[in-house]
């Protein structure tokens, strides 16, 4: 599904009506009635709730005034109407003097009690502003009207195309309402999905109120939001076995650190690795070696590296990183690492010793297929600065260190974020809070590196990897509520049996 900015979206809403002659009273008719029946859908309304519709002067009033008249056509008969003007744009005239035919209750926000009607709603509808707002919020009266709802109400939030305040201009400041459910128009906006604003969104549906596929598509081709039910993997051949299936070695583990070096080596053996070898520091090799039954376990002794001639002639993949330490030992192997050509995936400590000799080798040369998966402490290292700016700032600059650094980068967060060397941005939701614990993260790692090791593409592979992670650790929730990384693995092979194309 492709993700448009809110200028994008305005486009395509004025090329709709010019270009292929669909009135904007039609679209605007159409998106708010399957609005408010996607509402009813999905939050069970019950005929007895006191609904208010909360209404801008522009379009995104209109829709709103168009939901309102819905709802009483429907049987509704606890609805009230609150303005934030008594002046509308012509449309939204229209259908606001369509609600006073129908003796709805209007109300204004100048002149009546609008915080009381707040208050004993049990449902808003959120129509004051949407994609026509071109920065932070300067109204006073939507303003205090906004911060009035997010604090002092227990009522069901619907924000209509989206919350009021969001833009691809939002800073982490803004005042946005808070919905607890979005119903977005068209194609799905780029600003509902960025770390800063997603969770003012609540659950996001789409509804298509007439924009022809033609138009849509025409917009947010290298922007993308990421259905797990649309990827798939190829079956394994019947006849491989684990040194066709792909040898991994992982740089991993260190004193204290020898978990995030099981998890990993584990994850990319259950994924489909065919043979891994873990070097760890000759401290915790009797740990690992003891407890990984399936992993190669080799000991680096202090001073000795592997080179990256003897990389390139045994191994397929590389993956570094995961508790692996930052000291100046690991300076020079991940020298020789980056030398091989080998794919790569650097994760944790990986790419904090990477960022230092950067820095200072400029001729460094990455590999073909480079992945850096940082969390968002870990990007700060990548591109040295505390703060991202606005919304809009953060995608390009995510998409400027994946330029940089000639690398598909996952940035991990509650929602993944994959950039591209090409600019190409996809977005893939999480929101699962379990997977939040410690180890989850090397599980990943694992889990990538494998597809790797299986000759996958670094954005096939980080963009798979991402999704068999996801669904198992929704499965994984599923069965056990809270769980702890290693409870991951034994979900990781079923997971992956269920993405396999048939044939």
């Amino acid at each position: 599904m492709n993700l448009v900015t809110t200028q994008e979206m305005l486009e395509i809403d004025a090329r709709a009506q010019h270009e292929f002659l669909i009135p904007g009273l039609l679209l605007m008719e159409q998106a708010g009635v399957k609005g408010f029946h996607a509402a009813v859908d999905n939050l069970s309304i019950q005929e007895d709730q006191s609904v208010l519709f909360i209404v801008g002067s522009g379009n995104n009033g209109g829709d709103a005034l168009v939901m309102a008249r819905e709802a009483s056509m429907m049987g509704y008969s606890d609805i009230k109407v609150l303005c934030l003007k008594k002046e509308q744009q012509e449309v939204a005239t229209l259908h606001l003097n369509i609600c006073k035919k129908l003796d709805l209750p209007i109300y204004y926000i100048d002149s009546d009690d609008w915080q009381s009607l707040i208050t004993e709603a049990d449902l808003v509808f959120d129509g004051m502003v949407g994609t026509g707002l071109k920065g932070a919020l300067r109204q006073c009266p939507m303003k205090e009207l906004i911060e009035f709802v997010n604090c002092c109400t227990d009522a069901t939030r619907v924000a209509i195309d989206l919350p009021s305040g969001l833009t691809d201009l939002n800073d982490g400041d803004a005042i946005v309402f808070n919905a607890d459910l979005t119903i977005s128009f068209g194609p799905a906006k780029l600003c509902c999905y960025l770390p800063l604003t997603r969770m003012r969104c609540g659950e996001i549906i789409q509804i298509n109120p007439g924009f022809p596929d033609a138009l849509i598509s025409q917009y947010g081709s290298s922007r993308c939001l990421i259905e797990m039910n649309s990827l798939s993997l190829k079956h394994v051949e019947p006849t491989s076995y684990k040194n066709k299936k792909g040898h991994l070695v992982v740089f991993a583990g260190s004193v204290g650190y020898t978990g995030a070096a099981a998890l990993c080596s584990e994850a990319a053996l259950r994924t489909g690795a065919g043979l891994v070898t873990l070097f760890c520091d000759s401290e915790v090799y009797p740990i690992l070696a003891s407890s990984l039954r399936s992993v190669i376990v080799r000991p680096l002794v202090e001073s000795t590296y592997i080179s990256a001639i003897e990389l390139r002639s045994s191994y397929d993949a590389i993956l570094t990183g995961p508790g692996w330490g930052e000291g100046s030992r690991r300076e020079t192997q991940m020298i020789e690492i980056l030398g091989s050509g080998l794919p790569l995936i650097l994760d944790a400590d990986g790419i904090k010793v990477y960022s230092r000799i950067k820095e200072t080798l400029q001729e460094l040369r990455q590999p073909k297929e480079f992945i850096l998966t940082p969390h968002p402490g870990e990007f700060r290292v990548l591109y040295n600065e505390s703060d991202h700016g606005s919304l809009q700032q953060f995608v390009e600059l995510l998409q400027g260190e994946a330029v940089k650094h000639e690398a598909v980068i996952l940035y991990k967060s509650f929602i993944n974020y994959l950039v591209d060397p090409h600019g190409g941005l996809s977005i893939m939701e999480g929101l699962n809070p379990e997977l939040g614990t410690a180890g989850s993260g090397d599980v990943l790692a694992g889990i990538i590196a494998g597809l790797l090791t299986l000759k996958e593409n670094a954005k096939s592979a980080t963009v798979i990897g991402n999704c068999i992670h996801q669904l198992a650790g929704r499965s994984c929730r599923a069965e056990m509520g809270t769980f702890i990384a290693e409870d991951l693995l034994q979900f990781i092979g079923t997971t992956r049996k269920e993405l396999e194309k048939d044939g």
